[in-house]
């Protein structure tokens, strides 16, 4: 196998690793994956920045129909330390360790739950002509969401060869700005054209749920986000996939009351989700014909993303002589800069995006400073 591990921020440089992987049956009930690298056995093999000593997982049935499972990782591992932003994540554990894979097998196992209709998952709200107590629509809006999620994390990770964005520039000193295009010409899922993608991380001395608990607020999200254009947010409906508050997929309707009778408001698609280890705020404006239509059963992949949101991971660092429970926050914003694939980026439409990025990040610390 061959595989490219990232953590949900550039300034963490991402892991290639070649390895093998043999899975057995121990015992009744009881299974065992075990990786090991192959750098340095084979001739003329690859040469990587990470290399796996015997890790893995086992896997044990339980009477009650859980499982237990115990995790080991044991890596060697090259790493270029970007900045100082880096260092606590990757010496904690959370962004490659194995209780960052514990934490997102968890979540994956929720989410598979909630897909296939496990009514411990509350949803609800108020969407005319939709009703969300048809299980396949809900369905599909949460593969809409994962299908989102997907495309936020291809954009915020360190750039690699199994991405099609191309680095443009990094602007910045203390908290530089990552400038990434694509020319769009055969994804259906994202607009055609020249797409523009533009990251920052940030350290901010407060605690990770204080900050997804704030970007999630829909009270205060005209504090930092343009599509508000200073109107109300108002959550249409949403439907859980998880066991912790939070945890969902949500249709954030923006009234401005400027333009509410010309019928010019905003439909958001969001999904948020935390972890011990991370969380995610992702979002993109959507159409209420596109809500339709992954209700009425249309195949989800017809509709096009454009997602922007945060990257969330706990960071401690030294702040006023003290060690502080911070936050490496990752902001990631997308956009179409030319319906045509073959129009050339001008200087202007980066600047723009890197002045607007840099707002954003400008608004949150500001809000965020009076909890620190």
């Amino acid at each position: 196998m061959s595989v490219e591990f990232h953590a949900l921020s550039h300034v963490v440089p991402v892991r290639n690793c070649n390895f093998l992987r043999h899975c057995k049956q121990l015992c009744e009930g009881t299974w065992a994956l075990v990786d090991i690298s192959i750098d340095g056995l084979l001739p003329n093999g690859p040469l990587t920045t990470c290399r796996k000593r015997p890790s893995g997982c086992i896997v044990q049935a339980l009477p009650n129909g859980y499982s237990k499972i115990i995790w080991v990782e044991h890596v060697a591992v090259q790493d270029q330390i970007i900045n100082d932003l880096s260092k606590s994540i990757i010496r904690s554990g959370y962004a490659y360790g194995a209780k960052h894979w514990i934490s997102t097998l968890e979540r994956q196992c929720e989410r598979i739950s909630s897909v296939i209709g496990d009514t411990s998952y509350p949803y609800g709200g108020i969407l005319n002509e939709i009703d969300l107590r048809n299980l396949k629509g809900r369905q599909n809006l949460m593969k809409l969401g994962e299908k989102m999620m997907l495309k936020f994390f291809s954009g915020i990770s360190a750039a690699c060869a199994s991405h099609s964005w191309k680095l443009v520039s990094i602007n910045g000193d203390d908290e530089p700005i990552r400038i990434m295009v694509r020319d769009n010409t055969d994804d259906p899922e994202s607009p055609w054209g020249v797409l523009l993608n533009a990251s920052i991380s940030l350290w901010i001395p407060v605690p990770p749920e204080a900050v997804f608990h704030y970007l999630r607020n829909k009270n205060t999200r005209t504090q930092w986000d343009i599509l508000t254009n200073g109107g109300t947010v108002e959550e249409m409906a949403y439907i859980s996939n998880g066991k912790k508050i939070g945890n969902c997929v949500s249709l954030l309707l923006v009234t401005n009351s400027q333009n509410a009778n010309q019928g010019n408001n905003i439909l958001i698609l969001q999904e948020t989700s935390t972890t011990p280890t991370s969380a995610h705020i992702v979002y993109t404006p959507i159409d209420m014909a596109s809500i339709k239509m992954i209700f009425e059963g249309v195949d989800h992949e017809e509709v096009k993303l454009l997602p922007s949101g945060f990257t969330i991971l706990p960071s401690d660092a030294l702040y006023n002589d003290n060690i502080v429970n911070g936050t490496l926050l990752s902001i990631a914003f997308q956009t179409l800069v030319d319906s045509s694939p073959s129009a050339n980026l001008s200087v202007s439409s980066i600047a723009s995006v890197d002045y607007l990025v840099r707002s954003i990040a400008n608004k949150i610390k500001t809000a965020l400073s009076v909890l620190v």
